[in-house]
């Protein structure tokens, strides 16, 4: 008897667990399209071939009143409604863009909820999968995950890329060009805005400090150190983009940053930092244990001169990923657990919020 009621209780709360996840986000009244484009940069190669440097792009935008949409579900991620067949409204307003850059192993797709939420009030979204460092591709690789210079490279190649699409490149304004980019992409996004990447005074750092959260490899990478070390020590093309990671990235083209829970802040030039001219909006939890505030965002804060910081009580991490699905939640606990205190959908609400507040202000004509 006892078993039989364990086993209805559990029933039960699967049942409320699957209509809330559900229930929890209500369909768009204005349509969001997002399309799929194979783009590559010819000046890099891919890092195991000779191919040219893939650039997987996703871009969300406003689609056509009345196109039908359908929910997405990018693996154990809820993506939320798309019209995957959808077009640009048929005028000829141009759409401020927002380039996005995902985090450390992720997606363009995992941050579908910040895109698509800034789809929903005007604004062309393009991500791209960054290579090696994406879970897109078939592995990962060392190179994606240590050389993170080359992400920045991805965004303005990018920009070039949907300047010259015929469908795309008429329909954004060029003067309202933002970046935003969560974790590893909100390093992306700094860096896109004017900060310089010191890789031996972040190695100095690692040295004293390895047991810090950024001196060591995240989760997602189904490699040791050993390996990354090897690589970096022998590919040719890995040792071409280490002589670069000084390089100065800025894209002018780019008017306002905003970051997701960034990280490396102790990888920047000072200097850089202080000379970054744009306005700059970052964005943590309160109890990120990935990027501790403390070292990163709250950090970054004090040496980025129009610099505004907002912290999420008792957030985490994870929080700025799409939800997940119940199986999800099971099977990448670290990934799709939240605190009691916050809902997720309540926190991708308010961020996108957030950004929209920010980039209508500082990307107005």
């Amino acid at each position: 008897m006892f078993m039989k009621q364990s086993i209805r209780h559990v029933v039960v709360v699967l049942a409320c667990i699957f209509l809330l996840q559900a229930c929890s986000e209500p369909p768009t009244a204005s349509p969001v399209g997002v399309s799929f484009i194979s783009f590559a940069d010819s000046k890099r190669t891919a890092w195991e071939s000779n191919a040219p440097r893939p650039l997987e792009t996703v871009l969300w935008f406003p689609a056509e009143t009345g196109t039908p949409t359908e929910d997405w579900r990018a693996g154990f991620l809820l993506a939320g409604p798309h019209a995957f067949h959808a077009s640009l409204p048929k005028t000829p307003q141009k759409f401020p863009l927002i380039l996005l850059s995902h985090g450390t192993g992720g997606s363009a797709q995992s941050m579908a909820w910040f895109a698509r939420g800034l789809a929903e009030a005007g604004y062309i979204v393009a991500a791209v999968n960054h290579h090696g460092n994406t879970a897109v591709e078939p592995k990962y690789l060392p190179q994606g995950f240590a050389l993170w210079w080359e992400r920045a490279r991805d965004l303005s190649v990018l920009l070039d890329k949907l300047i010259a699409d015929p469908a795309f490149g008429p329909r954004i304004d060029m003067n309202r060009v933002g970046v935003a980019g969560f974790s590893l992409g909100g390093y992306t996004a700094l860096t896109l805005a004017g900060a310089r990447t010191d890789y031996a005074q972040w190695q100095h750092y690692c040295d004293k400090a390895p047991s810090d959260s950024s001196c060591k490899l995240t989760a997602e990478a189904d490699f040791g150190m050993d390996k990354m070390k090897r690589v970096l020590d022998t590919d040719a093309r890995a040792r071409a983009s280490l002589a670069r990671a000084g390089d100065n990235y800025r894209d002018e083209r780019v008017r306002a940053a905003f970051a997701m829970a960034p990280v490396l802040a102790l990888a920047f030039d000072k200097a850089s930092l202080a000379h970054i001219s744009i306005p700059v909006s970052m964005l943590v939890g309160e109890n990120d244990d990935q990027a501790p505030p403390l070292s990163n965002a709250a950090l970054l804060a004090t040496q980025i001169p129009m610099a505004q910081l907002h912290e999420i009580k008792n957030g985490t991490h994870y929080m700025f990923i799409a939800r997940c699905t119940l199986l999800g939640k099971v099977l990448h606990f670290q990934i799709c657990t939240d605190p009691w205190t916050l809902t997720r959908s309540q926190v991708h609400h308010d961020t996108v919020a957030q950004a929209v507040a920010f980039f209508s202000v500082k990307l107005a004509p």
